[in-house]
């Protein structure tokens, strides 16, 4: 509706998922959605798991004008080098922070009452509880803790 409305003409591309390894070797499916946000695009690739999107999440913003093809290969480079990170480690004891840094993304448990946050770190559901028990091996510890666009990198 918006890209009619629009003066200026969007064409909409239909991408394929495609699957793609991580560094654990873990394969993984991206779907991906093309929105016409009127004066800009937003490309979104997700995980879904149980019909909804889970696990990895990544976005471009740009201009309405850009090329979809090469807002789609930035993405993917972008898919590549988070899947190349790998920031939690398995152990016989339980699953923990791998060194000094960890990214992810914020989520939310709607099971929960009241609602918690969830924590997607390696494209993994990690629930407060958990993440908290991580971070417990840095008590005594300073950090920083910032937050960004999920379409910014």
């Amino acid at each position: 509706m918006i890209a009619e409305l629009s003066a200026f003409e969007f064409e909409h591309v239909c991408f394929e998922p495609i699957r793609l390894t991580g560094v654990e070797g873990r394969q993984r499916t991206f779907h991906f959605l093309l929105r016409h946000l009127g004066d800009r695009m937003s490309l979104d690739a997700f995980e879904r798991a149980d019909g909804e999107r889970a696990g990895y999440q990544f976005q471009i913003v740009d201009a309405i004008e850009a090329d979809p093809l090469d807002v789609m290969s930035r993405l993917v480079k972008r898919i590549r080098r988070a899947l190349a990170m790998c920031y939690l480690v398995d152990e016989e004891w339980g699953t923990f922070i791998k060194g000094m840094d960890v990214s992810g993304r914020i989520g939310c448990d709607f099971n929960t009452s009241p609602s918690l946050p969830t924590i997607v770190i390696d494209g993994r559901d990690i629930s407060w509880h958990d993440f908290g028990r991580m971070v417990t091996s840095f008590e005594g510890w300073q950090f920083k803790l910032s937050f960004k666009d999920p379409s910014k990198e």
